[in-house]
C-alpha cells in the first residue's frame, strides 16, 4: 500500500500590511489591522494557515483570533482591551493546520482618543509687551505676534512640509473691505516657534504670500501694519493625525492716530483770561478716523510732572477733569495756586495710535492788583525855587499773585514797592503847572490796575492888583 504525505515542520509566514483608524466614538475608538499569511516552503504549500492570533502584551497573556487566514483582519476595540493612550504595539502570529506557529511579528500604533488642545491666549505688541486676551477681539496698529497652547497627551505631529503635515498652523483671513472683492484666506506655517507646548507666530499680519509682514508702506523698518480686519484661528495636529481648531479671534488693524482737541483751555490763558474762582474743568475731545477703532485713553500731566496720568475717555470721545483753585502762591489744600501752570495732553486709540501732544500755559489769578495813591499839591508862596516844587505821591499795592511791573507814566518803578506793598514816588518839576501821573500795577498773570493822580504845582507869589490912592481928607 502506498501513502502520499507532506511533512510540515515549517512555520507559516505572516505580515502586517495596514493600520487605519476607524472612529467608533470617543470612548469606543478602534484600529483595524490587516495582513497576509502563507504556508509556503520552496514554493510548495504545506499544510496551510489555520488561523491568525494577535496580542497587545509582551507576555502574550491575552491572545485574540483575527478573521480570515491568508488575508486577515482584526478590529481592535480599545474600550474592550483597556489599553492606555499613547504608543502601543500589536503582535501577530500565524498558526498552520498542523500547529506550527510563526514567530510574533509586530507593529507600533498610536492609541489616541483625545483631540489635541488648540488655543490662542495672547498677543505681543511691537514693544515686546504681552497682552492676555480676555475676549475674542482686540485692536492694534502695528506688527504683532500671536501665541497660544498646542498640547497633546501623547505627542504632536512631526512636521513634514513635503506631505503638508504641520503640528501647528495659523489661518489668517483678511476680511474684504469696501474696495476688495472677497475675503483673503491664507494658511501660515512659517515663522513658528514652539516651546513647552506654547506656540508663537510672529510678523503678523501676513501679506498675501503668507511669509512676509503686511506693512502699511514699503518704508524701510516699517512696523505699522496694513489697515483692515483680520481673523485668526490655529489648527493643532497630534501624532495620531487628530486635529483641533481654536476659537477665532478678530484683530482690527488701525494705523491712523486720533485727532485731539483741547477744548478747555482752548488757548493760553493770561491777563484777564486767567483762571479764578474755586475750580476749573479741563476738557478735551479725541476723535478717531471714520472706520477707526475709537479713542481709548487720554494721557495728561501738569507743570513739572515727570509721568503722564492715564484717564478713560467718556464714550470714546470726551474727557473732563476738574481741579480746585486757591489763593496765594503755595499751599496743599488746593490743586493749583496763583501763578503760571501748564497742561500737556495726548490721546491714544484702541489700536495704540497716539495723537499729537497739545500743551497749554495758563495762569491762576484770583484778582487784579489793587493800587492806592495820594499826593499833595506843592504850594509855597514864600519861595520860587525848584526844591519847593517837589511832588510826593505815596500809596500801596495789594496782590497775592505777585507784581510783574509797576509803572508811573510808563517808567518802571517796581523797585519802589516795599515788602508790605507800600511805595513812595518823588519828583521835582522844573516849572509850575498841572501834572498828571498815570500809575499802573500789573500782576504776574498780566492783569493790571491803573489810576491817575493830578497835581498842581504853584510856587509863584500871587499878583496884587494896582492900588490908586486919591486925595482924600481923613479926619
Amino acid at each position: 500500500m502506498t501513502f502520499d504525505y507532506k511533512l510540515d515542520n515549517q512555520v507559516p509566514n505572516i505580515t502586517i500590511s495596514d493600520v487605519t483608524e476607524t472612529s467608533l466614538g470617543t470612548n469606543n475608538a478602534s484600529y483595524t489591522f490587516t495582513g497576509n499569511t502563507d504556508d509556503l516552503y520552496d514554493s510548495v504549500t504545506l499544510s496551510g494557515v489555520a488561523k491568525v492570533e494577535v496580542d497587545f502584551d509582551t507576555d502574550h497573556s491575552s491572545v485574540y483570533q483575527a478573521s480570515g487566514n491568508s488575508s486577515w483582519t482584526y478590529i481592535a476595540r480599545f474600550s474592550e482591551l483597556n489599553l492606555t493612550e499613547g504608543s502601543n504595539t500589536l503582535y501577530a502570529r500565524a498558526v498552520d493546520n498542523v500547529g506550527n506557529r510563526s514567530n510574533w511579528t509586530s507593529c507600533n500604533f498610536m492609541y489616541d482618543v483625545s483631540n489635541p488642545e488648540a488655543s490662542i491666549t495672547k498677543y505681543t505688541d511691537v514693544n515686546s509687551t504681552d497682552h492676555t486676551l480676555s475676549s475674542t477681539s482686540f485692536d492694534y496698529g502695528y506688527k504683532f505676534s500671536l501665541s497660544g497652547r498646542a498640547y497633546d497627551s501623547n505627542a504632536l505631529a512631526t512636521e513634514n512640509s513635503g506631505s503638508s503635515i504641520y503640528p501647528v498652523k495659523l489661518v489668517q483671513t483678511k476680511v474684504a473691505g469696501a474696495d476688495d472683492g472677497s475675503d483673503q484666506v491664507i494658511t501660515i506655517t512659517t515663522g513658528l516657534s514652539v516651546n513647552d507646548n506654547v506656540w508663537t507666530f510672529g510678523d503678523l499680519p501676513r501679506a498675501s504670500d503668507g511669509t512676509g509682514f503686511a506693512a502699511a508702506s514699503s518704508a524701510s523698518g516699517e512696523t505699522k501694519a496694513a489697515s483692515g480686519t483680520y481673523k485668526y484661528y490655529v489648527v493643532v495636529k497630534d501624532a495620531a493625525g487628530k486635529e483641533s481648531q481654536s476659537a477665532e479671534y478678530t484683530v482690527t488693524v488701525d494705523n491712523t492716530p486720533p485727532t485731539l482737541t483741547l477744548d478747555s483751555p482752548s488757548t493760553n490763558l493770561s491777563g484777564e483770561d486767567s483762571l479764578s474762582g474755586n475750580s476749573y474743568t479741563f476738557k478735551a475731545t479725541s476723535n478717531d478716523a471714520i472706520g477707526g477703532t475709537g479713542s481709548q485713553y487720554i494721557y495728561y500731566k501738569f507743570d513739572s510732572d515727570s509721568e503722564y496720568t492715564q484717564a478713560s475717555i467718556d464714550d470714546g470721545v470726551q474727557w473732563k477733569l476738574t481741579k480746585t483753585l486757591g489763593t496765594g502762591t503755595s499751599g496743599s489744600e488746593y490743586d493749583f495756586y496763583e501763578g503760571q501752570h501748564t497742561i500737556s495732553v495726548y490721546s491714544v486709540d484702541k489700536a495704540g495710535n497716539q495723537s499729537s501732544e497739545i500743551t497749554r500755559t495758563f495762569y491762576v489769578d484770583q484778582a487784579a492788583p489793587v493800587v492806592s495813591a495820594s499826593a499833595s499839591n506843592p504850594v509855597n508862596a514864600s519861595t520860587n525855587t525848584n526844591s519847593a516844587r517837589t511832588v510826593t505821591i505815596s500809596g500801596s499795592v495789594t496782590e497775592t499773585h505777585g507784581i510783574q511791573s509797576f509803572t508811573i507814566n510808563d517808567e518802571d518803578y517796581k523797585s519802589l514797592i516795599q515788602n508790605n506793598g507800600s511805595w513812595t514816588y518823588t519828583t521835582t518839576p522844573t516849572s509850575d503847572g498841572t501834572y498828571t501821573y498815570e500809575i499802573i500795577a500789573t500782576d504776574n498773570a498780566g492783569r493790571n490796575c491803573s489810576l491817575t493822580k493830578t497835581v498842581i504845582v504853584d510856587t509863584a507869589f500871587p499878583s496884587i492888583p494896582s492900588i490908586t490912592v486919591k486925595n482924600t481928607t481923613i479926619e
